[in-house]
């Protein structure tokens, strides 16, 4: 460890001037320079920084601090590696404390020298020949050319880059520990990628530490990664957040991703940013380095079952950790799409969907909603214990007081919605007040349509009823019989597959021109943001009653 000693002495190696006019323009007002604070969005500039002093100070939302923690605060880099950035700038060395350390460090720097050129020989063999199918592969999932060199991507030929390194004067021990050569069934020394597309992976400095290999043809491993070694930790490397773009991050999100190519196709669409854990379950450590970045991350995933079991995983590792001030919020993508896909084939409904997440609180009450019924009173205890016992985990008393008073909100909401439930008419979400014994029958007719485009499955279980229904509208009579028909072949479609396909085929102008408000208005709730369970009774009796007023009639 340096002494306080040496650390004053690196700290005051470079004008602190230098280190922030690296990402702020600075101008000189008399003996301080001053410029737009990187901390917080502003107009005029309120942003101070003293040479002299070695301080600088934000008069707008009082950030202050020295070189070390300005490295810290603004790249969200740890106290040692604040330490490192000043001692590159400066050209200063850090001093090392034995042989043991210096040992080390020079064995890091020939392994980073290693991965370095072992991308360039990846790199040029994807613009030669041999790499030609990954190429037209790469392109064909929309990349283009500045991305593919931003990423450094490449291709991995059967053999080569052994002797490529060994023809530079690195030996094979010193390949085998950078994690680019492994010793077959013969014991003999095998390259790791092979005939593979390769994703360099990179750390915070952008310096190539390790490599992802994806299979080209019908290997049995899609997805391989370098092992770990004194460079590369797997658990503690996010893909892409290299390449951040900290002008970016503050006005678009910043999302949790599956795949190396979801991180660059989002980078390449400017919609947002991105990063994804190397193939495993996220850690802790991830978690912390995304926060540090960005206070309201959000996590992409498919919107089906596996996609709901992955969100709770997270959520129970996440709640432990999570404080005042930082959330985690979820966008549920179609079911089998991913980022990438819908980058190039439903982008706005891809921007719609990331820029309007699902909160912490719902995503953990939606998802026990679905495991424990809410109408039945034994599975509703469940419901009711499992809520509680969730946001339990969360260990700032602050944030936990806060969940904790929203569960019991929640409930008595419940409690009051089951009351209505239980009454003679089994009515949901609503009072007799807000639905009249007799209505006209537009109103029930364009409730009934409402729901049917925000809960599509629901045609599934009343198809019967549903053929009955006339809605003295040619195109919903026609959205309503494509409805039918699509259900009986996808028996999960949902309302963004639907809406999409309505879209698609010039009938979404019938949906646009719906009086929505005055329809929730009567009805006494959002369809969109209930579930299907707790919507299903209500639609039973609109229905019911669509057919009561026929017989009036």
């Amino acid at each position: 460890m340096l002494s306080e000693e040496q650390i004053k002495e690196l700290r005051d190696s470079i004008e602190l001037s230098k280190i922030i006019s690296r990402n702020v323009k600075l101008q000189k007002r008399g003996n301080n320079l001053i410029g737009l604070c990187p901390f917080h969005s502003e107009k005029t500039p309120s942003f101070n920084v003293n040479d002299d002093d070695g301080f600088y100070h934000c008069f707008g939302c009082g950030a202050n601090g020295d070189a070390i923690s300005f490295i810290r605060n603004f790249e969200g880099k740890s106290f040692i590696e604040a330490l490192e950035t000043i001692a590159d700038i400066s050209g200063l060395k850090i001093p090392l404390n034995n042989l043991e350390n210096e040992n080390i460090f020079n064995e890091k720097r020939q392994l980073l020298e290693i991965t370095s050129l072992s991308s360039s020989f990846y790199s040029s063999k994807l613009f030669s020949k041999d790499g030609s199918f990954a190429l037209k592969y790469i392109k064909s999932r929309g990349l283009n050319d500045d991305s593919i060199n931003k990423f450094k991507i490449g291709y991995s030929t059967q053999f080569g880059l052994k002797k490529y390194l060994n023809e530079r004067g690195y030996k094979d021990d010193l390949i085998f520990k950078a994690g680019l050569l492994r010793n077959d069934r013969n014991n003999e020394m095998q390259e790791v990628f092979r005939g593979r597309l390769i994703f360099p992976i990179f750390d915070k400095k952008n310096n190539v530490i390790g490599f992802g290999g994806r299979a080209l043809n019908n290997s049995k491993v899609k997805y391989i990664n370098s092992p770990n070694s004194i460079i590369f930790q797997k658990s503690d490397i996010l893909y892409g957040i290299s390449h951040l773009q900290r002008d970016l991050l503050k006005d678009n999100s910043l999302l949790i991703v599956e795949g190396y190519i979801d991180v660059i196709s989002i980078f390449q669409s400017k919609v947002a940013q991105a990063v994804a854990p190397l193939g495993t379950a996220i850690t802790v450590s991830q978690i912390e380095s995304i926060w540090k970045k960005n206070k309201r991350p959000v996590l992409c995933l498919d919107g089906d079952v596996a996609g709901e079991n992955a969100a709770w995983r997270f959520i129970i590792k996440v709640l432990p950790i999570i404080k005042t001030g930082f959330e985690i919020t979820f966008a549920w993508l179609p079911k089998n799409m991913d980022p990438d896909e819908m980058l190039n084939n439903l982008k706005e409904e891809f921007i719609h969907i990331i820029r309007n997440p699902q909160s912490l609180i719902d995503t953990i009450w939606n998802i026990l909603q679905k495991k424990y019924d809410p109408i039945n009173p034994d599975t509703r205890a469940l419901l009711w214990s499992e809520v509680k016992k969730t946001v339990n985990l969360i260990n700032d008393k602050n944030l936990k007081q806060s969940y904790s008073d929203e569960v019991y909100k929640r409930i008595n909401e419940s409690r009051n919605n089951n009351k209505i439930i239980n009454t003679n008419i089994q009515r949901s979400f609503t009072n007799s007040k807000k639905i009249r014994a007799f209505i006209g029958k537009n109103n029930l007719l364009d409730a009934v349509f409402l729901i049917l485009l925000n809960h599509p499955k629901l045609a599934l279980d009343y198809s019967e009823e549903l053929v009955r229904i006339d809605f003295n509208n040619k195109i919903k009579n026609k959205i309503l019989l494509i409805l039918l028909d699509m259900i009986i072949t996808k028996q999960d479609l949902d309302k963004i597959e639907f809406s999409n396909y309505l879209k698609d085929n010039n009938l979404i102008d019938t949906v646009n021109n719906l009086d929505t408000q005055s329809i929730i208005k009567w009805i006494g709730y959002n369809p969109s943001k209930k579930t299907l369970n707790e919507i299903k009774d209500n639609f039973s009796d609109l229905l019911n009653r669509n057919f009561n007023y026929k017989q009036r009639i």
